[in-house]
């Protein structure tokens, strides 16, 4: 079990990453003293993320430019759909 401080943690947390991935647990210091212990997670175990990434697993993966362009229609559609009511200046 490895020990690092927080500035540690803030400049080599690529390698701690590394460490944990490999299996080993890490404690964090404080002004010297411990104050958290970060461990791997065991491989299958569930996570609280697991149950949302199952609910969506069925989902394409878009890409940044896919999802805009899929807002701006979806937009646009909308605003189709409401040019026809007339606002306040209609009165």
């Amino acid at each position: 079990m490895t020990t690092y401080s927080i500035r540690e943690l803030r400049a080599k947390a690529g390698q701690i990453l590394d460490s944990l991935a490999e299996g080993e647990e890490v404690i964090i210091t404080r002004r010297g003293k411990p104050c958290a212990r970060l461990a791997p997670i065991a491989p299958g175990a569930e996570t609280p993320l697991t149950p949302l990434q199952e609910k969506y697993v069925h989902l394409p993966n878009l890409s940044f430019e896919e999802i805009q362009r899929h807002r701006a229609e979806m937009n646009d559609a909308w605003k189709a759909k409401f040019e026809d009511i007339p606002g306040d200046d209609a009165k």
